[in-house]
């Protein structure tokens, strides 16, 4: 997007400040670790990041002359899998604000040629949809879990 929406890659202690209390909003919605995570424990997390396997991401959105950060996003390398995650301040949902966040997430990972996977709650229907709209495929589900997986999208073919 060019109007100062999109995701930015996440620097400094502002960044993983804003990445912790949006993620403590939409906490109870997290596929795997639901605890409140404290600022210290925040500022730890981020000290000790590895940016090869590991990177975060502010998703900003202009709004009315404004830029507000409106999500967060990660994306992971767990062993040869590229994994996606993030959330959204209660204010920004329901507006196709995370479509647009894990789309761009998605985009990232496939870009280099790789697939991508998310874990999502089965009863967060509204995140089933909107991954599935994206073109993630369900793999498997676990107890109360579905993952999910996007391949890297073909590219036509030059004549």
């Amino acid at each position: 997007m060019t109007d100062g929406s999109g995701l930015v890659h996440a620097t400094s202690l502002e960044h993983a400040e804003q990445m912790r209390v949006i993620r403590n909003s939409c906490r109870l919605f997290m596929a795997n670790d639901q605890h409140e995570i404290s600022q210290a424990e925040q500022e730890r997390w981020f000290a000790r990041l590895d940016p090869t396997t590991f990177l975060p991401f502010v998703y900003r959105l202009h709004q009315q002359g404004q830029i507000h950060v409106a999500g967060y996003g990660i994306v992971r390398r767990e062993f040869d899998l590229w994994w996606v995650s993030g959330g959204l301040l209660p204010q920004f949902r329901g507006q196709g604000i995370g479509k647009l966040l894990f789309g761009e997430l998605a985009d990232y990972v496939n870009a280099k040629g790789e697939s991508c996977w998310l874990s999502v709650l089965v009863t967060n229907l509204a995140a089933v949809w909107t991954y599935k709209s994206l073109g993630f495929i369900e793999q498997w589900d676990g107890p109360g879990l579905a993952t999910m997986k996007r391949d890297p999208r073909p590219r036509p073919v030059s004549p």
